[in-house]
């Protein structure tokens, strides 16, 4: 539960700034999105995080959004794709599957109740990948099935 929240103060503190920014100009400001994935990379490698689950973390955000960015040009932007890495080392190979889902389902609902064509994805990641977190930490997911997550970890 200790790291878990470290991990949660350790994204706060990098994704809150670029939130904020994106809301206000629909840019990401990769250097808070780099930074805060050093700092993120740093702490796990000093806790029993598999290197193999790290890379994998990083690595599936990407391969998501370059597909949606070659399906959809235009549809999303470089910075929400340099901030995804970040997100992706938050959420582990878990979380970041629930968390861009939720972010995507969010962000259709908000879509279509303002009828906005363009939106900052960045919020919807941020706010995905937190929920995603806590419903991981408190295994909500073995409420329907018969495994665990954490037993897939």
């Amino acid at each position: 539960m200790q790291h878990e929240l470290i991990r949660l103060c350790l994204f706060s503190l990098f994704s809150l700034p670029v939130v904020i920014y994106d809301i206000k100009t629909m840019k990401i400001p990769v250097l808070f999105s780099y930074a805060g994935l050093v700092f993120l990379c740093a702490y796990l490698f000093f806790t029993d995080e598999s290197i193999f689950k790290i890379l994998f973390s990083i690595i599936f955000p990407l391969v998501v959004f370059m597909i949606v960015k070659i399906i959809c040009p235009g549809g999303i932007g470089n910075g929400d794709i340099h901030y995804s890495f970040f997100c992706g080392i938050f959420g582990g190979i878990v979380g970041i599957n629930i968390g861009l889902f939720l972010a995507a389902f969010f962000a259709a609902i908000y879509m279509m109740t303002t009828k906005s064509k363009k939106i900052p994805f960045c919020p919807f990641m941020f706010f995905g990948l937190i929920l995603s977190r806590i419903l991981v930490l408190f295994d909500v997911f073995k409420l329907f099935s018969c495994y665990s997550i954490s037993d897939v970890l």
